[in-house]
């Protein structure tokens, strides 16, 4: 069940390119979350933000997206605050 994402990069990143630099350019045009369908509780729960990874990690593993762990831990983990963590949860799955 995985979807794919048109490559689009300002970079002039090739169609054909691996990695973390195709994986942001895969978000250039896309409103929302990448994974709309997996809905994460923020709001109420621990929000130490290895907390949250966990929890993420959990709800994509069980909607069949395990594939994109590795991609979603790196994202959040080269944040540079914070907050910008936060923000980045959410371009990958609904929060409540």
């Amino acid at each position: 069940m995985s979807t794919e994402f048109p490559v689009v990069c300002a970079n002039g990143c090739p169609e054909g390119s691996t990695g973390q630099h195709k994986f942001s350019c895969e978000w250039a045009g896309i409103d929302g979350p990448r994974y709309p369908d997996v809905e994460v509780p923020v709001t109420g729960q621990d929000g130490n933000i290895f907390a949250i990874m966990g929890r993420v990690t959990g709800a994509l593993r069980r909607a069949g997206h395990a594939d994109q762990i590795t991609y979603f831990a790196n994202h959040i983990t080269d944040a540079g605050s914070y907050d910008e963590a936060l923000e980045r949860v959410d371009q990958w799955v609904s929060t409540t």
